[in-house]
């Protein structure tokens, strides 16, 4: 049996997603839950490689295994993932569902709280205490939407991904109450996408960069310059659209 998973957790404490040498991350405490629930080793497939420190509300994974009930499965999943984890939905899918190729579109929040530093925010949002203008932030956003070539937006180098072309779908800021939260919707990101992106626009808000600005790293891709990556704590997966 196929099973599509939707997660949410909290990734302060996990070094990402996907698994790696240490054992700290998202995909190895899953894991470790399904190995004590089947009794045997099951390798899981996400949808998404999100960093360390980033967070997910709707997160996508699909593993096989013998056929259980599913919503006692996710509650067997729920009782040894840590708090941190949870396990939202687990359903039965076709053999030929694919939980990364059947993507149509994703959809990021980055969360920056200005001004005064929040306590209640630490590792939740990016605290930025300068004033910005936002809407010189809206104007370079609206560079952003539609089909381009991202390679001044990311850090994945032409040889892993020769074909650098994204289209953002929608690109949103609200502000209210001395907080900022960016929206974006596209079909894919590359590496470290968002955050430059989200990175770039608070340099247009503190005006350190124009909208044009924003519009000439579009229209001519560059490698070689610097790139505003910002801190992963306020980036956060919150939908997948099949």
């Amino acid at each position: 049996m196929k099973y599509k998973c939707t997660c949410s957790y909290v990734g302060t404490a996990y070094e990402g997603f996907q698994s790696q040498p240490g054992g700290n991350t998202i995909q190895d405490h899953i894991e470790a839950a399904l190995a004590v629930i089947f009794r045997s080793e099951i390798r899981i497939l996400s949808a998404s490689r999100t960093d360390q420190g980033v967070h997910a509300f709707a997160h996508v994974f699909q593993f096989i295994a013998e056929e259980r009930d599913p919503y006692k499965l996710k509650g067997s999943m729920n009782a040894l993932l840590p708090p941190d984890i949870r396990i939202r939905k687990v359903e039965p899918v076709a053999d030929d569902f694919h939980c990364r190729y059947m993507v149509k579109e994703k959809t990021y929040v980055y969360l920056m709280n200005l001004g005064e530093y929040d306590v209640f925010l630490k590792d939740r949002a990016y605290q930025h205490r300068y004033q910005v203008d936002v809407e010189k932030m809206r104007e370079a956003a609206s560079f952003l939407e539609g089909t381009h070539d991202f390679g001044s937006f990311n850090t994945s180098s032409y040889a892993e991904h020769p074909d650098q072309v994204r289209t953002i779908r929608k690109f949103t800021i609200e502000e209210k109450n001395g907080r900022i939260k960016m929206t974006v919707t596209g079909t894919g990101f590359l590496r470290h996408m968002v955050r430059i992106m989200a990175g770039t626009l608070l340099e247009v808000g503190r005006g350190r960069k124009t909208p044009e600005d924003v519009l000439y790293m579009l229209e001519h891709p560059d490698k070689t310059k610097r790139r505003y990556n910002i801190d992963a704590c306020g980036l956060y997966l919150v939908n997948i659209r099949y």
